[in-house]
C-alpha cells in the first residue's frame, strides 16, 4: 500500500486574529498560497500480516495517537490542543519508518523513527 497526502491553503485563519496559549486552527498553512506534500509514504506486510513497515513522510499520530474522538483536525475538533496528544511532542510530517507487530485483534505493538524536527527540504 502507498500514500500520497496533499494539503493546500493560505493565510492563518483565526490564528491571526486572537491571542491565546495555543493555535486555534490547526490546519492554518501560513501568510503564503501553498501546496505541499505532506505525506508520501509506503507500506509493505510481511509473513501473512505477521509483520506491517511503513516508512516515507509520515504522520506519526496515525500510528501511534489513535484516538477515535480528536485525531482530525479536518473532521473533529480544528484547535491544536485538541489534534493530538500534548503530553508527546510528535514531529509534524516527518521522514521515518515505523514497525508493526500484530499480537491479536486487539494489541499490536509499534516501533516507529522519526526526524525529530520535521525541518528536512
Amino acid at each position: 500500500m502507498a500514500l500520497l497526502h496533499l494539503e493546500g491553503g493560505e493565510g492563518n485563519g483565526l490564528n491571526d486574529e486572537l491571542s491565546g496559549f495555543n493555535g486555534y486552527n490547526a490546519d492554518a498553512f501560513g501568510e503564503e498560497a501553498e501546496l505541499k506534500i505532506s505525506e508520501i509514504w509506503y507500506e509493505h506486510t510481511f509473513k501473512g500480516g505477521m509483520l506491517v513497515t511503513t516508512f516515507g513522510k509520515m504522520d506519526a499520530p496515525r500510528w501511534f495517537d489513535v484516538n477515535e474522538v480528536a485525531n482530525d483536525e479536518c473532521t473533529q475538533f480544528l484547535a491544536d490542543v485538541f489534534v493530538n496528544n500534548i503530553a508527546v511532542e510528535f514531529p509534524d510530517y516527518a521522514y521515518g519508518a515505523r514497525v508493526t507487530i500484530p499480537l491479536n485483534e486487539m494489541f499490536d505493538i509499534s516501533f516507529g523513527a522519526l526526524e525529530a524536527d520535521s525541518d528536512y527540504e
